[in-house]
């Protein structure tokens, strides 16, 4: 065999052996594309469920204030108020597909700017939940009590819902801004400005 066919046949090799691996590369590369798009997908989804959700729970905040401050007003007229439920409803916000693209490392290949934007929701979102279901962990009857701190107590109820509703909105604020900035829709209805 002459030299120079050898070099032909080791070229051929060579050429084989990298074609292959720039084409498992790209199959790769599409692939991670793909569970990217998937995970960005999911998420648009996730954060519309929860701006949806929590557009609900404001409107339950705001009428929860409502009632709360004409007890408030009733008791510090001097008149009786009988026992009343004030309750408390805590808008269940997800991020099980935040976590997904975190476990799975699709947002290694998402655009790191949007991934700082869905970062920084989720953190805010985190707030409201850690708030939220701090405050309801430590109800420990929903029904008020007709005694000396029930006053104390509506007044309490009224800056602790208040709380929830501000920080509620702050994050929905946060959601519309995330989804204009991308030029994306998000449909809400219900808690006024």
């Amino acid at each position: 065999m002459s030299f120079k066919l050898l070099l032909m046949e080791m070229a051929s090799v060579v050429f084989a052996v990298l074609l292959a691996l720039g084409l498992n590369a790209w199959r790769e590369n599409h692939k991670n594309e793909q569970l990217a798009e998937q995970a960005y997908e999911n998420i648009l989804t996730e954060l519309r469920q929860n701006a949806v959700e929590l557009d609900s729970g404001i409107l339950d905040f705001e009428i929860r204030l409502t009632v709360l401050k004409t007890i408030e007003d009733s008791l510090e007229r001097g008149h009786e108020v009988q026992k009343f439920y004030f309750g408390y409803s805590q808008p269940v916000l997800n991020k099980t597909a935040w976590s997904t693209a975190n476990l799975t490392q699709a947002i290694v290949y998402m655009d790191p700017e949007v991934v700082m934007d869905i970062s920084q929701l989720y953190i805010v979102q985190d707030v409201f939940n850690e708030f939220g279901f701090g405050y309801f962990s430590k109800m420990t009857d929903p029904y008020m009590q007709m005694d000396e701190n029930v006053l104390a107590r509506t007044r309490s109820n009224l800056m602790q819902i208040g709380i929830a509703e501000q920080l509620g909105r702050s994050l929905l604020s946060a959601y519309q801004e995330f989804f204009e900035l991308y030029g994306l829709s998000i449909e809400l209805e219900q808690s006024s400005p």
